[in-house]
C-alpha cells in the first residue's frame, strides 16, 4: 500500500510531465552585477518565485523583441526596395 507521500509525489511528477514539456537547461557560470541581482532576488520573494527563472524569461523576452525588431527591419528594407524599384520604372 503506499504512503500518502509516494502518492503526492508520484502525483506530482505526472502533473509536471503534463503541465510543461521538457525544456533542456543548461548550467553556465557568469558574472552579473550585484544590484541586478538583488533586484531579481527582491522582485523574485515579492512573487514568490526562483530569481534565476526570472532572470532566465527576461533573457528570453529580450531576445524574442530582437527577433521582432529585425523582422520589422527587414519587412520595411524589403517595402523600401520595391517602393524604390517601382519609382525607378515610372521615372
Amino acid at each position: 500500500m503506499k504512503s500518502k507521500l509516494q502518492s503526492v509525489s508520484s502525483s506530482a511528477k505526472t502533473m509536471n510531465k503534463t503541465q510543461a514539456p521538457h525544456i533542456k537547461k543548461t548550467r553556465i557560470i557568469m558574472q552579473i552585477d550585484e544590484d541586478v541581482v538583488a533586484k531579481y532576488k527582491r522582485k523574485a520573494d515579492t512573487e514568490g518565485k526562483n530569481y534565476l527563472h526570472l532572470m532566465n524569461d527576461a533573457l528570453k523576452t529580450c531576445l524574442q523583441g530582437q527577433l521582432l525588431i529585425d523582422e520589422v527591419k527587414r519587412t520595411i528594407q524589403e517595402e523600401l526596395k520595391s517602393d524604390c524599384s517601382t519609382l525607378l520604372k515610372k521615372a
